[in-house]
């Protein structure tokens, strides 16, 4: 279909999305066509990986009033999601900030946290304009690099436990682009994925980018595979609205 075209039979649903900026002109175009979207998107205050949900039941409060207080950027809206507060007839999630992000484990409560640097924390910025060098986390959690398709898979089966307000999932995957950093990464974690919706193919979808995004000339920029020219992202959104027709004809059948 054509971005913008009304969607008059997605009225009545109800879809909650949940990930990083790539997610931006997809809402864009569902809300154009008249979809009920409530967003989720990741900024310093809010990260989105998946781990996230699960953790905000499965770390007890004192140990999370600590992550909270000597992790400068983890805040309490780190572990919320709408996902976790209302009731959703479709979930859209992002899975780039899971693929791309190096995490860090406490092992003093088996949290994660996670950050965009690879090379180690240099001094960042503390939300009150001051300067730290994250001694704290330096120091008392084990850096762990990027999660593999083993930790993905984890997160997802975690992730599920807890997904109990969300009828149907769809996840937005990585790209699979020879030559750019990161996607031989993509394609583990991708076949990762792939093994858990095989699983769970009642409530769990595939938004494929691996099908839309496949050369350079579908990047917006040359070595980034998490920025798609436009095109790609109308591939999404007509993926998406694919899935959610056919999942609610199923329903209502």
């Amino acid at each position: 279909m054509i971005a913008h075209e009304k969607l008059p039979e997605f009225t009545n649903l109800k879809i909650g999305v949940r990930g990083g900026c790539d997610l931006a002109p997809i809402v864009e175009m569902l809300r154009s066509s008249g979809v009920n979207i409530h967003t989720d998107y990741g900024n310093e205050n809010n990260q989105t990986q998946l781990r996230y949900i699960s953790d905000a039941f499965n770390i007890d409060s004192t140990h999370k009033r600590r992550i909270i207080d000597t992790v400068p950027f983890v805040t309490e809206e780190t572990y919320k999601s709408i996902l976790l507060e209302k009731s959703f007839d479709f979930a859209i999630i992002s899975l780039v900030v899971d693929y791309s992000r190096i995490f860090y484990s406490d092992p003093k409560s088996g949290a994660v946290v996670f950050h965009e640097i690879t090379n180690g924390l240099d001094k960042l910025p503390l939300r009150d304009g001051s300067d730290d060098n994250f001694t704290h986390l330096k120091f008392s959690w084990i850096k762990n690099g990027r999660q593999s398709p083993s930790d993905l898979s984890s997160a997802l089966e975690a992730a599920d436990a807890v997904l109990t307000n969300v009828s149907q999932v769809i996840f937005i995957n990585g790209a699979e682009i020879p030559g750019v950093s990161l996607s031989d990464h993509h394609h583990l974690m991708n076949q990762a994925l792939d093994q858990f919706v095989s699983r769970n193919p009642g409530k769990y979808s595939i938004a494929d980018v691996r099908k839309l995004a496949y050369s350079c000339e579908h990047l917006r920029e040359a070595d980034n595979i998490r920025h798609y020219v436009r095109s790609v992202y109308v591939g999404i959104f007509n993926s998406i609205v694919e899935i959610v027709r056919s999942k609610a004809i199923r329903q209502s059948t």
